[in-house]
């Protein structure tokens, strides 16, 4: 008596496409009843399956029947067309209870959604073929990984192609939000955990820092080049600075009009005044702001502006301020268009 050896290679042939849909239709389960030569019959027309136009030849998965019993993968033997019904067979490589072992598993070549895609025949197996539920589940989804997939879903995971900055040494490439999904630091959201630098700085080129309750801490320097750190809780430094924007060098216009010299940073050194009275302008009365002016000519005063419209200390609306040189003048915005000011003796 001789026996056979043999291996069953769990990669079944390719599929041209998969229908992860219900395909409507008349499902005959063979002469006997067994799936051998079982076919679905279609009503009559051009069939597309996934955006493609099916073939004769053509492999086609079928993973989302209403009924599991016609699950599997069939060849196209008749071509839909007008008056002509599309027929599909189940193909000769699976169509019996014999050649299916949990495991195996094919993949897609085609389709506007699933081409790349992948998928396997799932346990519990059939005991009547074509009777029974046949389960063929998603085993690569099409484009997973991808930065196309993760831009559709937050949740993806991303590759290093799919993420701005990925390959920079100790960048914040990801992170977890709330919610627990995972976001592209291009990607606005919210982190539900404290954000801690035990050294370097912390630098926000554009845009706001907003804490609606806790504390921003840093080890390091934290710095804005532009744009606003708002708290509902504290902002401290255990060690190095909180630093403002200082700018240097500037030069007051001449003749002393309201619209002088722009006032850009927290902290600002005037070196050149022409003449006395030439002018300064401070940004905006916004509450909360806090402006450090630095007359640091060698001898002629500066007048200092508010914005049209606002006033200084109890001045009148427009009216500016005079700083002599080598003084220091601070000051506070504590209601909206309005400046309250402190000057060194």
């Amino acid at each position: 008596m001789s026996f056979q050896q043999y291996n069953v290679y769990s990669l079944l042939s390719p599929c041209r496409v998969v229908a992860t849909a219900n395909q409507a239709g008349t499902y005959f389960n063979g002469p006997l009843n067994n799936g051998v030569g079982a076919t679905l019959t279609y009503a009559t027309g051009v069939l597309t399956i996934d955006s493609v136009d099916i073939q004769i030849g053509d492999s086609v998965a079928l993973v989302g029947q209403t009924n599991d019993n016609e699950n599997g993968i069939y060849i196209c033997i008749q071509l839909g067309a007008v008056g002509i019904s599309a027929i599909l067979e189940r193909r000769h490589d699976m169509q019996c209870i014999e050649q299916i072992k949990a495991g195996m598993w094919t993949t897609i070549g085609a389709g506007t959604i699933s081409a790349g895609s992948a998928f396997v025949v799932a346990e519990p197996l059939p005991q009547q073929f074509g009777i029974d539920d046949l389960i063929l589940t998603a085993m690569i989804a099409a484009g997973s990984g991808t930065a196309g997939t993760k831009a559709a879903s937050d949740n993806a995971q991303p590759t290093v192609a799919s993420v701005v900055g990925a390959t920079t040494t100790n960048a914040l490439a990801v992170f977890a939000d709330a919610a627990g999904s995972v976001k592209n630091q291009t990607v606005a959201s919210t982190l539900a955990f404290g954000l801690t630098l035990t050294t370097g700085n912390l630098t926000i080129s554009a845009g706001n820092i907003v804490v609606t309750a806790g504390t921003i801490t840093a080890s390091g320097n934290l710095s804005i080049t532009a744009g606003t750190i708002t708290a509902s809780g504290n902002i401290s430094s255990s060690a190095g600075l909180i630093l403002q924007r200082a700018v240097n060098g500037l030069t007051a216009l001449a003749g002393g009009a309201q619209a002088g010299t722009a006032l850009t940073g927290q902290i600002n050194r005037v070196t050149t005044v022409v003449t006395a009275a030439d002018s300064v302008q401070l940004p905006a009365a916004t509450a909360g702001k806090v402006i450090t002016v630095i007359n640091a000519a060698a001898a002629n005063a500066m007048a200092v502006f508010p914005q049209t419209g606002e006033v200084i200390n109890a001045l009148a609306a427009n009216a500016s301020i005079s700083v002599a040189a080598d003084k220091t003048i601070t000051f506070f915005c504590a209601i909206a268009g309005t400046w309250n000011s402190l000057l060194t003796a």
